[in-house]
């Protein structure tokens, strides 16, 4: 809120899985749940990332943006940026900032 009283244009993303995203043009939530249902962070950082900051790009007029991720949404851009730096996010982006970065362990001692 601090952004949007200092004058900045903030758009708040919402992620697959949320009320606001049970449309899907083939697959039904209850219907075909295993197959609905069948998607990952990965997929939001090389699909959603992209059609949101495309959406709001255009919608904003501008070149670039600022990204600003929180938890899952720092996760999601991470790869993201691991795939797709070069052939969308450099141009799309000027900065990302993660808040309370989230991220996978494997084979760790407590």
């Amino acid at each position: 809120m601090q952004l949007a009283d200092a004058g900045y244009d903030v758009w708040i993303g919402s992620n697959r899985g949320t009320r606001y995203s049970l449309g899907h043009e083939t697959l039904d939530a209850t219907d075909d749940a295993a197959a609905y249902w069948d998607w990952s962070w990965a997929e939001m950082g090389l699909y959603d990332d992209v059609a949101n900051i495309s959406y709001i790009k255009e919608q904003a007029r501008v070149d670039k943006m600022f990204y600003i991720g929180y938890s899952q949404g720092t996760i999601q851009m991470h790869y993201g940026l691991a795939h797709l730096e070069d052939s969308f996010f450099a141009d799309a982006l000027h900065k990302v900032v993660h808040l309370a970065p989230c991220f996978i362990t494997e084979n760790t001692d407590h």
